[in-house]
């Protein structure tokens, strides 16, 4: 079951509900798509409560799944019209934007700055929050594009980290223990390991014992939560505490002749130098200083309430979605998960391409 309600200051007003004869909507549609961000336009009558409180760029629209507590909109409302049906039905049209045109409500002072992409994002975050009112601020999360890859061809018979050829194969191997994995290293799982993460899988979630004692391969780093998504060939194991991976042996590269070369892969903390001038947006700043020359999407998600933003480098399916919240979504029956097809995210950057080859 779902739930929207606007917002204006502190005053609540219930906007659309099942169980309600006049919280209605008339038609609505929710969109969303990996090259823009998510938008909610509905109609409602004189009756509905809510008629002739929305105002642009003040009113705030929130929908929610009762069932989870999670966001499917969050955001205000940035045109509202009225019209007049041919029967003379008089109509409110409600077009609203998604949360991380927030970002658009603060100015950036002008700065030569030097540093990593996430500690560029964090002042660029602390400005914004400290012009905005508390629900337009924001926390960071993940930020991909803090480690930068480059790929080298050096002798076949060094020892090295492992690397993943064309076809997924891994090449070369190292210990794994509890050491900072990278992307593309092996781990293996402890066999006295029981649970998976609790941010990525829930509580109690069980790692079977099938996925244990072998090597894996790491395919995504989360080093806040010091946690690491595993994969065995081309099957998804899940996201694995850093405390229950084990120690993988060193193995010398086989095969080759001296002179050969072989591919590696290097990754580092990545360091930048960029400059803002005085009057840009913070969401123009992060876009042409983060999003642009490093790839990636701008994606928000929600930390205990709270909203962070994200820059990854794979933010899922290319997709557009458009449905009617109150025809379709909500008519739904109980089983439905809309994590499965909504997000909350706003993908304005440019995919992260593949490193450089150097020869040594």
């Amino acid at each position: 079951m779902f739930e929207a309600v606007i917002l204006n200051d502190n005053e609540l007003e219930l906007l659309y509900s099942e169980s309600s004869l006049d919280s209605v909507l008339l038609s609505d549609e929710l969109t969303e798509s990996t090259v823009d961000y998510k938008t909610w336009e509905f109609t409602i009558a004189p009756n509905n409560p809510c008629y002739d409180k929305i105002k642009p760029f003040k009113t705030r629209i929130i929908i929610t799944d009762l069932k989870t507590g999670d966001y499917i909109f969050n955001g205000r409302a940035v045109v509202v019209n009225k019209s007049m049906s041919e029967s003379g039905d008089i109509t409110e049209n409600v077009i609203c934007e998604n949360i991380e045109l927030y970002l658009d409500d603060s100015e950036q002072l002008p700065i030569d700055f030097g540093g990593s992409p996430k500690d560029l994002l964090k002042m660029l975050t602390d400005r914004h929050n400290e012009q905005v009112e508390d629900y337009k601020r924001f926390d960071i999360g993940k930020v991909d594009i803090d480690t930068e890859y480059r790929t080298f061809n050096v002798p076949v018979e060094w020892e090295t980290l492992p690397v993943l050829d064309n076809n997924g194969n891994v090449i070369g191997e190292t210990i794994a223990g509890n050491k900072e994995l990278n992307v593309g290293d092996t781990a293996t799982i402890k066999s006295t390991a029981t649970y998976f993460n609790s941010f990525y899988h829930g509580a109690n979630l069980r790692i079977a014992d099938f996925a244990k004692g072998r090597k894996n391969t790491v395919n995504a780093v989360d080093r806040e939560r010091n946690a690491y998504r595993l994969y065995y060939g081309t099957t998804p194991i899940g996201w694995v505490d850093a405390k229950d991976i084990s120690e993988a042996s060193t193995a010398s590269v086989e095969g080759g002749h001296k002179g050969e070369l072989k591919p590696v892969i290097y990754s580092r903390q990545r360091k930048i130098k960029s400059e803002i001038t005085s009057g840009t947006t913070t969401l123009d700043a992060i876009r042409n200083q983060l999003l642009e020359p490093y790839g990636g999407y701008l994606i928000v998600d929600y930390h205990e309430a709270s909203p962070r933003i994200n820059i990854v480098t794979n933010p899922g399916a290319n997709s557009v979605e458009v449905v009617e919240v109150g025809v379709n979504l909500m008519s739904l029956n109980a089983d439905f998960d809309p994590s499965e097809t909504y997000t909350v995210s706003r993908p304005i950057g440019t995919p992260t391409q593949g490193g450089d080859v150097f020869g040594v």
